[in-house]
């Protein structure tokens, strides 16, 4: 009995963990659409809608909008990995020593 209400409250804590963690990745990338007082609909490429509630303050329809854990943010902030775009190195110039090779 002890060691199945164990694994139950393991199993409750790894799905509560899990829920925290996807939470706090959620991002949405559009362009506004629509500004309702403080509801504020984007719209995204796919064409997925979502209405933020937030201050349009600075914003107008139009914009695009990064939404970052519900806060809305001007512009669309996109950030690539370090390495992803560089080009491959150049090889070496010249004759190649034994050592070289």
């Amino acid at each position: 009995m002890k060691k199945s209400f164990m694994v139950f409250m393991v199993m409750v804590f790894l799905l509560w963990c899990s829920g925290i963690s996807l939470a706090a990745y959620d991002m949405f990338l559009g362009t506004i659409t629509k500004i309702d007082g403080k509801n504020i609909t984007i719209k995204a490429e796919n064409g997925d809608e979502k209405i933020v509630k937030g201050s349009a303050r600075g914003l107008a329809v139009g914009d695009k909008v990064t939404v970052k854990n519900g806060k809305i943010v001007k512009g669309v902030e996109v950030k690539e990995r370090k390495g992803d775009n560089d080009p491959p190195p150049e090889p070496p110039k010249g004759k190649l020593k034994a050592k070289d090779r």
